[in-house]
């Protein structure tokens, strides 16, 4: 105990001058203390933040600078347009490009085919019958979308049947009928999709409009389901009715 009270009586030695107080000076006396300074992660996310917005004006100073360049090429010659990474080829004409006011409202996707349902399983290759596979298939449908979890992954996967219309149908008018038959099943891959469009050109009215994709559809060769072997469809055609086209 009288060692402790000796400690507590002790005094710092001010001739040392690493043992001194640090005096902190200062002519802020109501603001925050002066050692309350920013961290180097604040300080590095504060100059980010001036950076993106710097980025960000200087990126649409471009777009509008590109925009504006457009006008100025679409005013041009024909003669005078050059493909920027083949010179040799040439502008047979020129179309302005706007949004297609009838489609924008609608929502489109694309859709693509790891085979071409239309030649793979024809081993002659014959034109004429390509030709009326290729008519018929015009009409397919994609029907049995569900969840296989049999499709030898670690995850269940979509798959969905492929329905052509049969073969000697003359087609379906209004009232109509059109049977279909399964011709194959298709494993799915849907995935959204960015600055991807449609582009519909009309040479003899003299101009060009486009849509947008938000989505796109693979279809993908898989391990054949025999629940879908059988599968069958009759669809009728008939006009919409007044709540469906409103």
């Amino acid at each position: 105990r009288a060692a402790i009270n000796h400690l507590k009586r002790k005094s710092v030695d001010t001739n040392v001058t690493w043992m001194k107080r640090t005096t902190y000076l200062s002519n802020d006396l109501y603001g925050a203390p002066v050692h309350a300074f920013k961290s180097q992660a604040a300080a590095v996310a504060e100059q980010n933040a001036g950076l993106d917005q710097e980025m960000v004006e200087v990126n649409l100073q471009s777009a509008a600078t590109k925009i504006e360049a457009t006008f100025h090429a679409a005013a041009k010659d024909l003669a005078a347009l050059r493909h920027p990474t083949n010179p040799g080829l040439r502008a047979e004409w020129a179309l302005p490009v706007l949004p297609d006011v009838g489609l924008w409202a609608n929502v489109f996707m694309h859709v693509g085919f790891d085979l071409d349902p239309v030649t793979q399983d024809d081993p002659n290759k014959d034109p004429e019958h390509i030709a009326e596979k290729k008519q018929r298939f015009e009409k397919a449908i994609i029907s049995d979308v569900r969840e296989n979890e049999g499709g030898g992954t670690s995850k269940p996967v979509m798959v969905a049947s492929y329905l052509v219309p049969k073969a000697g149908q003359t087609g379906a008018g209004e009232g109509g009928e059109l049977a279909f038959e399964h011709l194959r099943g298709y494993q799915i891959d849907v995935r959204d999709t960015e600055n991807t469009f449609v582009f519909l050109v009309d040479a003899e009215g003299g101009q060009a409009t486009y849509c947008r994709l938000d989505t796109r559809v693979d279809l993908k060769k898989g391990r054949p389901d025999p629940a879908q072997r059988n599968l069958t469809a009759r669809l009728t055609r008939r006009r919409f009715a007044a709540a469906e086209a409103a």
